[in-house]
């Protein structure tokens, strides 16, 4: 359900994930969002840069009937999340636009580069298994194959990665990590990319944690929809 109220909630999944995931969590943030899965169609002949530009005009389009926008993304969704909004922030002003990052440190080629884009179906379950995605081994072959053909292409993307600007963003924003982020570095030096009010969320668990309690990012959301909508 959606009217002239409501905020647009636009998701980006993880490496090998589906957009359409995220529907399964639509009754948590009520009826005046409209989920939008939002699944990057990655054309390898073009560059990181040019995919996120097509990426981003593809949210420009789905924007005519509404006035809010609320960018979210989890692990390479965060990336093309944070991406996005940096490509639209010349094109929709601050208080109208809002972002979630959940499961990412602040990306760089050099953090982005280190990820495997030769998975096989073993490495590819243990991979996700470490991160607390553990539910490959329920996989079909013919689908486990598709996931993993997926995950690399997505890494490939990924390790191509460069930035869509330098300016900081203005837009109210969260930022979700786990225990495990903590382990691998520091999820606050995303302050260095943002100058409007950040949120920084520390839930308990693996990388993965929203597969098993998506209310932080239910929250989150919810608090920056009540910041957008201060601005009407």
């Amino acid at each position: 359900y959606y009217d002239q109220k409501g905020s647009i909630y636009r998701c980006y999944p993880w490496s090998g994930g589906n957009g359409a995931l995220f529907f399964k969590y639509s009754k948590l943030l009520g009826e005046n969002f409209e989920v939008v899965p939002a699944d990057i169609e990655i054309d390898e002949n073009k560059s990181f840069k040019e995919n996120i530009v097509i990426a981003a005009e593809k949210v420009i389009d789905q924007l005519e009937n509404s006035d809010k926008l609320i960018l979210f993304g989890h692990s390479m969704g965060a990336v093309v999340s944070f991406e996005v909004a940096k490509v639209l922030a010349d094109r929709i002003n601050s208080d109208r636009m809002g972002l979630v990052i959940s499961g990412m440190l602040p990306p760089t080629r050099e953090l982005l580069g280190q990820l495997d884009s030769n998975l096989t179906c073993e490495s590819a379950k243990k991979y996700s298994s470490e991160l607390g995605m553990g539910n490959l081994d329920m996989l079909p072959d013919s689908f486990l194959n598709a996931v993993i053909e997926k995950m690399n292409k997505d890494n490939r993307f990924l390790k191509g990665y460069e930035s869509c600007g330098n300016q900081k963003l203005s837009s109210p924003a969260a930022i979700i990590y786990s225990e495990q982020e903590l382990e691998m570095g520091n999820p606050e030096a995303w302050s260095e990319m943002f100058d409007g009010n950040v949120e920084y969320i520390t839930v308990k668990g693996k990388h993965f944690y929203l597969t098993e309690d998506f209310t932080p990012v239910s929250d989150a959301i919810k608090n920056i929809e009540k910041e957008l909508m201060k601005g009407r």
